[in-house]
């Protein structure tokens, strides 16, 4: 009961000792109030009027609420980290498809120039051939024009 001249209002305190006793019921039924109504410092405030053994409970249970408080924080943090994962996961497979598009264009670009290349090479081999082909048949009448002026 020390503690409760801390939580007395001024008023009470300079009343006389006489009527120091209704005060204390009265405080005492205020300050169970406070206690129910009050949420946040209700735990301290119990421990400081009660005994050793509740002192020590509500430490604890105070304890408690702060790991509860703490979990509480991990599960933030790794909602955190899903909501980061799920982001890059969507950046990700954003670059693939786009990555797979650039890729899939390039291909047939690549290969309509693979193509022309071709055609050209055979256009170029057929024309090379056609020019052998001439020349050696330019050869052969030169040769057949040579043999008949010879055997003539």
């Amino acid at each position: 009961m020390m503690t409760m001249t801390t939580t007395r209002s001024e008023n009470n305190d300079d009343n006389n000792d006489d009527d120091d006793d209704d005060d204390d019921t009265d405080d005492d039924d205020h300050d169970d109030g406070d206690h129910n109504d009050v949420v946040g410092d209700s735990d301290d405030n119990a421990a400081a009027v009660a005994d050793d053994d509740a002192a020590a409970d509500d430490a604890v249970e105070a304890e408690e609420q702060d790991e509860d408080e703490d979990e509480g924080d991990d599960d933030e943090t790794t909602t955190t980290t899903t909501m980061m994962m799920m982001m890059m996961m969507m950046m990700i497979t954003m670059m693939m498809t786009l990555m797979m598009t650039m890729m899939m264009t390039m291909m047939m670009m690549m290969m309509l120039m693979m193509m022309m290349m071709m055609m050209m090479m055979m256009m170029m081999m057929m024309m090379m051939m056609m020019m052998m082909m001439m020349m050696m048949m330019m050869m052969m009448m030169m040769m057949i024009m040579m043999m008949m002026i010879m055997m003539r």
